[in-house]
């Protein structure tokens, strides 16, 4: 958005100038000085009227095309200084909340952590002495994992020992 802006800015800035040059080479028409000279012929008068009434209406278009370019670059200005405040703001409210989360967060990892080093640790080859990878992975989280299922707390040859014993 702000390329669209600086786009748009530069745009307006040069129809600015441009219509300031126009302006004033306008104002620089030498016809505009033919007001206060007097003609010895009325025909010569009435040209240098008409001259005049021509130089004063390019002048007047001018200053017209002039006050529309600055201002439509002047409301882009407040624009882009408006939308700069706008995410300033934003920006302050976003860094004040994340300050005020960093100060309200526990110091120990979380639940989504520990699954997070669970996982880690079981996708690295954290494996038993034995070799079970499942058993090395479920001491990350043995409240979670023992509760649910607690046949895997054993291994399979421990498990098919306990099924020899006399009951």
């Amino acid at each position: 958005m702000a390329k669209k802006y600086d786009a748009a800015a530069a745009e307006k800035k040069a129809s600015a100038e441009k219509a300031k040059d126009t302006y004033d080479q306008a104002a620089q028409h030498p016809d505009l000085k033919l007001a206060s000279q007097s003609f010895p012929s009325q025909e010569e008068a009435d040209a240098a009227t008409a001259r005049l009434r021509a130089a004063e209406k390019e002048l007047s278009q001018a200053s017209t095309a002039l006050a529309k370019a600055n201002d439509e670059y002047e409301s882009l200005n407040r624009k882009i200084k408006e939308l700069e405040s706008e995410h300033s703001s934003e920006a302050e409210t976003i860094a004040k909340a994340l300050d005020n989360s960093t100060k309200d967060a526990p110091d120990e990892p979380g639940f989504w952590e520990k699954v997070g080093e669970c996982c880690r640790a079981w996708i690295g080859g954290h494996h038993d002495s034995d070799g079970d990878a499942r058993r090395g992975a479920r001491g990350c989280l043995p409240e979670h994992s023992a509760r649910r299922r607690p046949h895997l707390l054993f291994h399979r040859s421990e498990r098919a020992g306990r099924r020899q014993q006399p009951g």
